[in-house]
This record gives C-alpha cells, sequence and structure tokens, in this order.
C-alpha cells in the first residue's frame, strides 16, 4: 500500500491490542495521518480500561504514546473543519468525530483505517476508501 492512511482511534486501539492486520496496513503506508483530535480521543477510551481495572495507568500512558506515534502528522481541527462535519452531520446517527475522520481522508485521498463498523459503511456510502481492523 503506497498511499495515506487516516487512522482513528478504533484502529489505534486494535493496533495497541496486537491487531496485525492494523500493524501490516500502518507499516505499508507512506503517510499515516489524523485529525488532531485523535490523541484526545484515544486518551479517553485509554481512561475506560484503566476505571473497568482492564489497564494500569502506566500502560495506558505507554499505548497513548504508541497511538500518537504512529501518526506522521495530526492536523488540526479548525473551524472550517468542524462547520464541514457539522453540515455533513446533519441530524444523523453519527457524531462530529467520525465525520472529521472521514472528511479528513476523503480530502486527502486517503484510505480510512478503522475498527468501528458503522463508521467503515458510512465511509463506504460517501466512496470512501476503507481499511477495517
Amino acid at each position: 500500500m503506497s498511499a495515506a492512511l487516516v487512522l482513528d482511534a478504533s484502529a489505534a486501539l486494535r493496533v495497541a491490542q496486537g491487531s496485525a492486520d492494523g500493524r501490516a496496513a500502518l507499516d505499508a503506508a507512506d503517510e499515516v495521518i489524523a485529525p488532531s483530535l485523535f490523541a484526545a480521543e484515544v486518551a479517553n477510551a485509554l481512561w475506560k480500561y484503566v476505571r473497568a481495572g482492564q489497564l494500569s495507568a502506566d500502560e495506558a500512558l505507554g499505548m497513548l504514546h504508541d497511538a500518537v506515534a504512529a501518526c506522521d502528522r495530526l492536523e488540526p481541527i479548525d473551524s472550517a473543519a468542524a462547520a464541514a462535519a457539522l453540515q455533513a452531520a446533519g441530524d444523523g446517527p453519527h457524531p462530529i468525530y467520525d465525520w472529521l475522520y472521514l472528511n479528513l481522508a476523503r480530502d486527502r485521498g486517503a484510505t480510512l483505517v478503522t475498527a468501528d463498523t458503522r463508521l467503515a459503511a458510512l465511509a463506504r456510502s460517501k466512496a470512501v476508501n476503507v481499511a477495517q481492523v
């Protein structure tokens, strides 16, 4: 795969948990990008694992570091990107966060890497390439 990937938080967590498919996709990419909310979204998910007693705080911090390090670049979310996501979301079931990842992938001609089945289906319906891990 010689293209850019947009990595979402769900896929980053799968990679951190040992997904060989996810790791292979990242390793083969020319560039891995994510919107700047990525770090906060991954941290929030890891916090849930810590609260549930499934990870220690140190393990979660290590996984957060690895997830962010997997990205070559975090793209800023400006008011135009937020507005485009809000407009795309309308009153539909997908949160703004999903649209930020999807729009970034579409705008960059990149493949969206996700473990979220609903987001993958939405991306496909919008003719955005998806790698589901």
